[in-house]
């Protein structure tokens, strides 16, 4: 089966894993295969530097040989927009290769159209054994973030330690224009508003599932989860 890849954010390395099967379609329980994985940029046809220059190079992937027929892909795309990732095992590229991946731009250039490919199909690694694990969904907005106009506010869930709040925003930001973003119980949770209900409902559409440090982001609509306005 292969590796499931979907969004992710430029310069934020990210990990799939690839199982290894035989001809017969069975598992393969032990190393040794040569796996190498490489990430091209697509161009747009409206960005003003296609076909200038000629094809961009080609971003080598870090493979992990895990020794039980799995291998780690780590990928670290530089900047922002859609990406044909090539995945060959013994030479030969594994099923569904070229994959898609859509590279979101903290500093906000090169921002990939909301019609991009489906979400991540790679869960998340697991919180560490001391962590409980994240509640379902993040708290509803408290007093002071105005609850009483949640049509453009998003709960943002399963926020990674490596993500300061301050990255979020500029995340958030290339949906809309964001008049507020902060922590909420914890810094595992966020809350984001927009200045309009078109605004966060792009955000819910296109940055649920983005992977964002080493989760993907959980993200759905304040008003919602409150049982809609009115």
């Amino acid at each position: 089966m292969p590796p499931g890849f979907g969004r992710t954010t430029a310069g934020i390395a990210f990990t799939v894993t690839l199982q290894a099967f035989d001809a017969y379609d069975t598992k393969i329980y032990e190393g040794g295969a040569r796996v190498k994985a490489r990430a091209r940029r697509v161009f747009q046809e409206d960005e003003p530097e296609a076909g200038a220059g000629g094809p961009e190079p080609l971003v080598e992937g870090n493979v992990a040989d895990n020794g039980d027929g799995t291998y780690a892909i780590t990928l670290s795309l530089p900047r922002g927009g859609e990406y044909q990732v090539a995945v060959e095992m013994n030479s030969a590229h594994v099923e569904g290769s070229p994959f898609s991946v859509v590279a979101f731009s903290l500093s906000g250039g090169n921002v990939p159209r909301a019609a991009g490919p489906p979400r991540p199909q790679v869960a998340p690694p697991p919180p560490a054994a001391s962590a409980p694990p994240p509640p379902e969904d993040p708290p509803l907005p408290t007093a002071d973030f105005d609850p009483s106009d949640l049509s453009t506010v998003v709960n943002v869930g399963n926020i990674s330690a490596k993500l300061p709040l301050a990255e979020l925003r500029k995340i958030f930001a290339q949906c809309g224009e964001v008049l507020d973003c902060r922590n909420v119980g914890s810094d595992q949770f966020a809350l984001v508003r927009f200045s309009t209900r078109d605004e966060a409902q792009r955000a819910a559409a296109m940055l649920n599932g983005m992977e964002a440090g080493d989760r993907a982001l959980r993200v759905t609509l304040a008003e919602a989860a409150q049982g809609g306005a009115g």
